[in-house]
Parts: C-alpha cells; sequence; structure tokens
C-alpha cells in the first residue's frame, strides 16, 4: 500500500511539473524571441498610456514593445505606434473650444534592434512620427513626435525590468518641415491657439541655432522655436514653400523630442513635407533593424485632407 502510494505522489509532482509555466525558468532572452501576449491594439493603448504619463507595470511595457521591434520578418509597429499618437493627441485636444480633428500620419522613420547578453536584452531604436491637426475652416497644425528608446531589459525576480543606458542614439540630427508659403500665415495661426491646442510641451533636446538667422523671429508659430526658417529663392517657382528646420546635438532614450507648428492655411493641393536628417543626409535605419523597418523618409503629405 505504502509503495502504491509513493507511486501516485510521484506521478503527480511530475504532473504538476509539466504543468508549470515554463516562463519562470526562461531567460530574458528567450522571452523577448517569444510572441507578446498582447494583442496590437492592447499593446497600442499600453504605449499611449506610457507617453500620457499614466501609470504602465514594466512587465506590460515589455510586452507591448514587442511589436516595435523591426530586425524580424514582419512588424505591425507602424499600425501600433500611429494608433498611439491618435490616441494621445486626441484626448490632449478633447477639451479644446473648437473640434479638432487628428490625423496620425504613417512613420517616417520606425526601427528597434536587439542585442542578447545573456542575462540582458538592450534595446535600440526610434520612431519619427507626424501627425496634424486641423479645426475649421484653415486652421491647421503640424505635431512632430520622436521617441527615442535605449535600454536594457533584465529579470529582476522572475518579472522583466530596465534601465535606460546613457549615450546617444543620433547626434547632430534635424527636423525639416516646408509647407505652401503662399497659402499659409504662421503668425495668425499662433494667434488662434490652435498651437497650444494638444497640451505638448515642445522640446528639442539639445537645440542648436545658427550664429546669423534673422529670419528665426518667423519661426515664433513653432514651440519650440525653429532654429532656422528658410524662404524660397527669388524669382520663386510655381509652389514656393517656407521651410522650418529645428535641430539637435544628440537623442538619447527615454527623452522624448516634440514640435508643434500651427499656421492659418487656406486649402491648397501643394504637398507638405517632412524629412527626418541625420547630419546632411536622410536618417535611416542601422541594417541590422532594416529588416522590416518602417520607412516613409521624406514624408510628403497635405495639411489639410
Amino acid at each position: 500500500m505504502k509503495h502504491k502510494t509513493s507511486l501516485i505522489l510521484t506521478a503527480l509532482i511530475s504532473i504538476t511539473a509539466l504543468g508549470a509555466p515554463a516562463s519562470s525558468a526562461q531567460s530574458i532572452g528567450t522571452r523577448w524571441n517569444t510572441p507578446s501576449r498582447f494583442t496590437p491594439a492592447q499593446a497600442s493603448d499600453l504605449l499611449y498610456r506610457q507617453a500620457d504619463g499614466q501609470s504602465v507595470s514594466a512587465a506590460d511595457l515589455f510586452e507591448a514593445e514587442k511589436y516595435l521591434r523591426s530586425d524580424g520578418t514582419t512588424s505591425l509597429a507602424g499600425n501600433v505606434v500611429r494608433d498611439a499618437l491618435t490616441k494621445l493627441l486626441s484626448k490632449r485636444v478633447a477639451s479644446f473650444m473648437v473640434p479638432v480633428r487628428v490625423r496620425s500620419l504613417p512613420p517616417v522613420l520606425q526601427w528597434l534592434e536587439s542585442t542578447n547578453y545573456g542575462t540582458s536584452v538592450r534595446l535600440r531604436g526610434e520612431s519619427v512620427q507626424v501627425a496634424t491637426l486641423n479645426a475649421d475652416p484653415n486652421l491647421a497644425a503640424v505635431v512632430l513626435y520622436h521617441q527615442t528608446i535605449f535600454k536594457d531589459w533584465k529579470l529582476c525576480g522572475s518579472s522583466p525590468c530596465f534601465t535606460i543606458v546613457t549615450g546617444a542614439v543620433r547626434s547632430q540630427i534635424g527636423y525639416q518641415l516646408s509647407v505652401p508659403l503662399l497659402s499659409t500665415t504662421p503668425g495668425e495661426a499662433r494667434t488662434s491657439e490652435l498651437i497650444l491646442a494638444t497640451g505638448l510641451i515642445g522640446s528639442v533636446y539639445m537645440q542648436t541655432f545658427p550664429s546669423n538667422d534673422s529670419s528665426s523671429h518667423v519661426g515664433i508659430a513653432c514651440d519650440p522655436i525653429p532654429s532656422q526658417t528658410i524662404f524660397p529663392p527669388e524669382p520663386a517657382t510655381s509652389a514656393p514653400v517656407m521651410t522650418f528646420l529645428h535641430t539637435a546635438n544628440r537623442t538619447e532614450g527615454g527623452r522624448n523630442n516634440q514640435a508643434l507648428c500651427g499656421f492659418f492655411s487656406l486649402r491648397t493641393t501643394t504637398s507638405s513635407r517632412f524629412t527626418y536628417l541625420n547630419g546632411n543626409a536622410l536618417s535611416v535605419a542601422p541594417a541590422t533593424a532594416s529588416r522590416s523597418a518602417v520607412k516613409n523618409n521624406p514624408l510628403d503629405f497635405q495639411l489639410f485632407q
């Protein structure tokens, strides 16, 4: 009888061990390479809540950031970050005095690479996004939202936790926004307060300014003020544009760059263009993260649609 009872207990212990969650014994690298336990919509909501300053657990954020990786064959990152920005801006304009239409555009550039160090996984990447705000009949604003990730994930006990890595992801960057000149009056947009509708505090980390730029005062319609405002050469082309340029020394993990430019504009078929620069060249995803990166640099769009 005792022998039979011992066999039963041994079997029960074996069954219990087989049924135990495997994740408790998985390394952080193995966990990173498993599919997210969230749907794309859930991941987007978590990333929105984090950007909005709401409480998000490290374990949930770890699962949401799996959708941002671009070193695999496929990626849903473009839809995930686009939806997150729409939610963020929609909340900010909800209390504005007039209805504001939010239109998040496809990411200008989105990539995320991972390096497995055994006891930790290092993530490095960025999402550069643009959205338009429209308040009828002729008020428009362009929002830049640049999120940089540079962090090490590891296990704290049995749960993922992270630390921000000190150092630059990019150096000598530029955000260049070109809009139709003849239909645009930045000063009137500034007084309309549409530029303040989002509640976003414009910040371009370690922004740099040229030594001589007599035209920079025109950029008062942007928050922060651009490094440079560029007018078309004379004589004007058939579709002249005015360009605002924000430049910065570097980007760092966990520090978002934001800029907002408002315009009083007549509707026009002339496209606006946003370009993300690295020095004097277009910013691109590194080769290690380019496989499924989102690449729309430069991005052409309409102020109204």
